[in-house]
């Protein structure tokens, strides 16, 4: 396969580098999207030591969360940048995993994705490639600084709504209604026929300790019910969101002013698939 072709590439022309990779739903470079294009980003360190970790062995994605954090976090560990299965892949338990072995350190990455076809999701290192896993690397140095930041700006709109069943990320009922019938009723049945699709595009979102928190729709049950890329409880309560391009594109310069007086010399962008098309070109 061709992600087979790119691990030897590497495991002959550079050995002793770290390799770590996901399949997306789109490629960042230069300022530049495209899709179904790969982008290789190389980064080298002067006193930096990397440790890369890759499993599919792990009952939940807690438990992977903990097993990666303790495989590969050492004393001077700033930052892990890893990535999950992206159908299986519960994001909110894996990080809380990691947290349960280091509260300090900074996570980067996200779920893998696979065009919107919503088949198969791959993680890969040099010597591996799993379709249900997990992969990371750590970064660690005392000189090495790590600044993290994110832009949200998916807004809620229309009524609060209460989550009646759920089991982590899997949501039977909203108000009573399956989830399925909760997002025909409020967004249309065009829009409920092509989850998971479309419900990408308009998460849940409910509030916790005042920060908003969206829950995107990865996959879809023949019982109505539907899975979450993160965890929603009984009860919670949670409006339907939308993106707004005005809000999105009006917080960059935001993003920017705090990088200044910084010592940046990489920058890493993730973006989720929802943004990408929102907006297309201008993520």
């Amino acid at each position: 396969t061709f992600i087979d072709d790119l691990r030897n590439f590497f495991l002959k022309n550079f050995p002793v580098a770290s390799l770590i990779g996901a399949t997306t739903d789109g490629e960042i470079k230069d300022g530049h999207v495209s899709t179904g294009t790969t982008v290789i980003s190389f980064t080298l360190f002067e006193n930096i030591s990397l440790k890369a970790y890759i499993s599919n062995e792990f009952e939940n994605y807690f438990q992977a969360g903990q097993n990666l954090a303790t495989n590969i976090i050492e004393k001077d560990s700033k930052v892990i940048i890893s990535f999950i299965d992206g159908l299986l892949g519960n994001g909110e338990e894996y990080l809380n995993g990691i947290n349960t072995i280091n509260k300090e350190i900074i996570v980067a990455g996200g779920l893998a994705g696979d065009n919107a076809t919503f088949t198969q999701t791959y993680v890969f290192t040099k010597d591996t490639i799993y379709s249900n896993g997990i992969v990371g690397v750590s970064l660690s140095s005392p000189n090495l600084k790590v600044i993290t930041d994110y832009g949200f700006n998916w807004l809620p709109i229309g009524q609060k709504l209460k989550v009646t069943k759920a089991d982590k990320n899997r949501v039977y009922t909203i108000e009573d209604k399956t989830a399925v019938e909760t997002y025909g009723y409020y967004l249309g049945s065009d829009i409920s026929k092509q989850l998971p699709h479309i419900g990408i595009e308009f998460p849940l979102i409910l509030e916790k300790n005042g920060i908003q928190i969206a829950r995107a729709v990865i996959g879809k049950n023949d019982d109505g019910s539907l899975i979450f890329a993160g965890n929603l409880q009984n009860m919670d309560e949670v409006r339907f969101g939308y993106g707004n391009a005005h809000a999105i594109l009006g917080k960059t310069q935001h993003h920017i002013n705090k990088l200044y007086n910084q010592p940046v010399q990489s920058i890493f962008i993730y973006s989720c698939m929802a943004r990408r098309r929102f907006m297309p070109e201008q993520i």
